[in-house]
């Protein structure tokens, strides 16, 4: 995508990642060629720079016909990826203790106690290991992604 720098008084107004649909009853003005913008004030923006994982600045100055973007920016730190990865694991999760809490709480109606008292012992034996199962899987398990969900009872 064309980034595009409006112009006024050879100051820097205005800038857009896309032009404007519309802009000073001009319709269609995203549809305008180079010279007819240039015409109207507006610039295209050349980066001058190599963009990594952080910026710590941007800045943007008129050259000629065109507007360059000087972006200074750096690679991520050991400790920046580290806690990103944490954060994602965390994420993940919250995800998996979500999804266990809902098979649970979707468990719920079979066990209520007139359904229970109805239930032969293997049934029984099959839900409560199967909730117990679904209890267990912080612990029994390393990574969110090694999780292997209990069957649930017919």
């Amino acid at each position: 995508m064309k980034k595009y720098c409006y112009i006024k008084d050879n100051n820097i107004v205005e800038v857009v990642e896309s032009l404007p649909i519309n802009w000073r009853n001009i319709s269609n003005f995203y549809t305008l060629d180079d010279d007819a913008l240039k015409n109207l004030g507006w610039l295209p923006v050349v980066l001058d720079t190599d963009v990594k994982d952080v910026i710590l600045n941007v800045s943007y100055e008129i050259v000629d016909d065109v507007v360059k973007e000087t972006v200074v920016s750096r690679d991520k730190t050991e400790e920046e990826l580290q806690g990103e990865a944490l954060a994602e694991k965390v994420e993940a999760w919250l995800e998996v203790r979500n999804a266990r809490n809902n098979l649970l709480a979707q468990s719920d109606i079979s066990i209520v106690s007139d359904k229970w008292e109805l239930m032969d012992v293997a049934t029984k034996s099959a839900w409560t290991t199967y909730r117990q199962a679904l209890r267990d899987i912080p612990d029994v398990f390393n990574t969110p992604t090694d999780v292997v969900w209990p069957t649930k009872p017919v």
